[in-house]
């Protein structure tokens, strides 16, 4: 009994590892999305769940995460479903029909760029609407409306209700995106609970959509990866539209295919632990380097030309002070040969 309790143990461990392995897909809130065409399977009309997973480079602003809605020529659509944070970090279900409008919030807020959060939207056979946030119910309510529509899913923006699929995008999601589940039926607590931290084999039971985003290089040359593959049985997969995949900007992650980097100081306890803010600011930012020490920071701006370089040794917290123009930087941290790079909009 001891040899095989320890055996399941192993696989436990094994798996929780092959799952903190995955990949994902970074978006740099410029103009990169994901476009899914449209598919008679996405009849929202009855039960439903979708699901996603997602981890924010920047807090205060609003960035849509999956938007589906009616294509027609006088917006606004009469058809819609989407997943968004807002400015003030709460996520957001907007359902919508013919002008009426359904909207769910979390309590919880989305104000951190440290951590992954895990969103679901359930809508039962009896119309009752559920949002949980980490497998926790924060909002609920009752939803009649048939949200099925013609436009295409989008992942990390908004786009017009033009009849024309390929407008630009609007509302554009800045960070990170993993684990897209589109069912056909209402998922239980207990199921979301139970799988909202593991991938899945792509054959389960009322699975119409499943990206799970593990293509590509992490953070290296991708220019050729530019489909998200569906791995449900439906196989309908979606198209990248202006994401850089080259693995050369000041970030080689911004805007690529992204995952956890055996090297990376992601991996490093003491390197995630480094918390900055204010982000967006006005002009200085706070790190908070933890339990991080000798650490070395470069600032850098949209063209990756380097603004300033500081050594800082045994300090906790230390000031940046941006004084360039508003726009994208790009904060390098350094320590013993590791180094980790983050996005800062200043305002």
């Amino acid at each position: 009994m001891k040899i095989f309790t320890g055996f399941l143990l192993f696989l436990l461990l094994c798996n929780i590892k092959l799952v903190s392995l995955n990949d994902y897909l970074n978006c740099e809130g410029i103009d990169d999305f994901v476009q899914v065409n449209d598919n008679p399977v996405y009849d929202f009309s009855g039960e439903f769940t979708v699901e996603v997973k997602v981890k924010r480079d920047i807090i205060n602003t609003r960035g849509d995460i999956l938007v589906k809605k009616q294509l027609v020529s006088s917006p606004p659509a009469v058809n819609q479903f989407a997943i968004y944070i807002l400015s003030d970090n709460k996520i957001y279900c907007n359902l919508r029909e013919n002008g009426g409008t359904t909207i769910l919030s979390s309590t919880t807020l989305a104000n951190s760029t440290l951590n992954w959060i895990h969103i679901a939207f359930v809508k039962e056979i009896n119309n009752n609407i559920q949002l949980y946030v980490d497998g926790v119910l924060e909002d609920s309510g009752v939803n009649t409306d048939d949200l099925t529509s013609n436009g295409p899913i989008t992942i990390g923006s908004n786009r017009s209700e033009s009849l024309n699929t390929n407008v630009s995008p609007t509302q554009l999601f800045d960070g990170n995106i993993d684990e897209i589940r589109i069912w056909n039926d209402a998922r239980t607590l207990s199921e979301i609970q139970n799988n909202k931290d593991i991938e899945l084999n792509g054959s389960e039971s009322g699975l119409i959509g499943y990206f799970n985003f593990n293509h590509g290089v992490a953070c290296g040359n991708n220019v050729g990866v530019t489909s998200l593959i569906d791995s449900s049985p439906i196989a309908n997969s979606g198209t990248l539209n202006n994401f850089d995949l080259t693995g050369n900007l000041s970030d080689s992650c911004e805007s690529n295919w992204n995952g956890f980097l055996s090297t990376s100081m992601e991996n490093n306890d003491r390197i995630r632990e480094i918390a900055y803010y204010p982000n967006p600011t006005i002009g200085n930012i706070t790190v908070d380097l933890g339990k991080a020490s000798d650490v070395k920071t470069t600032l850098l701006n949209s063209m990756g030309q380097i603004v300033d370089t500081q050594d800082y040794l045994s300090k906790r917290l230390i000031n940046v002070n941006i004084e360039g123009s508003s726009g994208i930087y790009f904060l390098k941290l350094e320590s013993e040969g590791e180094v980790l790079t983050k996005k800062i909009l200043k305002k």
